[in-house]
């Protein structure tokens, strides 16, 4: 007595097939291979059991069929561990990422606070591709264009330091201004330049590359905008619904971070 598994074997060969790309539903594709493996084993038993012994089985199909469950097998187990580093990296992220609540984060923007009588400041920008010329204009709240400087022209990030003086050398009124770089190529065409500034992270919301940053000054941004943390050591500065400026000490020396 012989019983054929010819179509078993081919629902078996079906499934393997359609199960190449399962990044989804691993315990229902787990749960049907060891189902369609303990039923393919039990026809194969009972064939070896009734086979006639003068006219045995082709044993070719059988073959085929063990390697392709066992290569399913091992496609799973993979996918399972690469979940497994997937959910350790987004843990490791989870973790560095709430480590910078509280520091001061390097992300584009061009804000900057000027006081009589402090440090210089520095505003930082990166260059994206070759230039001739990098110039930088400090702007006042009422947007008026008090200094303009020329800044590095090397590919990258680059700073240039504002003293707080107009052109004409004159100390400035102090509170908010920003700035603005602006880049001209070897053909006489301008290249977009992305000014940063420091922020202090007020929250992190997300998880993996969803991740979403929030500065106290109400920039958004996420892990990949950040050229440096450093720790807080400026003065907070945010801004009520009424417009008022609330500003905390804060007084360690800053400490940078890569």
């Amino acid at each position: 007595m012989a019983i054929s598994y010819l179509t078993n074997s081919q629902a078996n060969v079906d499934f393997v097939n359609n199960s190449n790309g399962f990044d989804e539903n691993d315990d229902t594709v787990r749960s049907a291979a060891d189902m369609n493996f303990e039923n393919f084993l039990k026809l194969l038993v009972t064939e070896l059991e009734h086979q006639d012994p003068l006219n045995p089985m082709d044993n070719k199909e059988m073959t085929a069929q063990l390697a392709q469950f066992s290569s399913l097998e091992q496609n799973i187990e993979q996918n399972e561990h690469l979940a497994k580093i997937a959910g350790q990296t987004d843990y490791s992220q989870q973790t560095v990422a709430l480590s910078y609540i509280g520091k001061e984060a390097l992300i584009p923007g061009s804000d900057v606070i000027n006081d009589i009588g402090s440090a210089e400041a520095t505003l930082n920008y990166v260059v994206p591709s070759a230039v001739t010329n990098v110039s930088v204009e400090i702007i006042n709240s009422k947007g008026e264009v008090v200094r303009n400087m020329e800044g590095d022209i090397f590919i990258g990030r680059n700073s240039v330091k504002w003293d707080g003086t107009d052109d004409a050398g004159n100390p400035v009124e102090s509170g908010f201004y920003s700035f603005r770089a602006s880049g001209v190529d070897p053909s006489g065409d301008s290249v977009p330049i992305t000014e940063y500034a420091y922020g202090h992270v007020y929250s992190v919301e997300g998880t993996g590359e969803n991740m979403m940053f929030t500065s106290a000054d109400g920039r958004n941004f996420v892990m990949d905008d950040i050229l440096q943390v450093r720790e807080a050591y400026q003065p907070v500065t945010t801004v009520d619904q009424g417009g008022d400026a609330d500003t905390s000490e804060q007084e360690q020396e800053p400490e940078e971070q890569a």
